[in-house]
């Protein structure tokens, strides 16, 4: 069987699309781990935050820093 240029160009235009999607899909997967790293930054930061301010809530006042 001998492909036309149709053919070819309804091939082209799947595997673009196929591309794209792919594409897309990746951008979207990245950008969520980018988000959920952030979320564990943030946490980390306010769980050292709020292990800081109860460590010094239960400072011995006669110690000095």
């Amino acid at each position: 069987m001998v492909s036309s240029e149709g053919d070819d160009h309804y091939e082209e235009i799947r595997w673009n699309k196929l591309f794209h999607e792919k594409h897309t899909l990746l951008r979207v997967k990245n950008q969520k781990m980018k988000l959920l790293r952030q979320a564990q930054v943030d946490d980390s930061s306010s769980a050292l935050g709020l292990i800081a301010f109860k460590l010094l809530e239960h400072e011995d006042p006669s110690v000095s820093v």
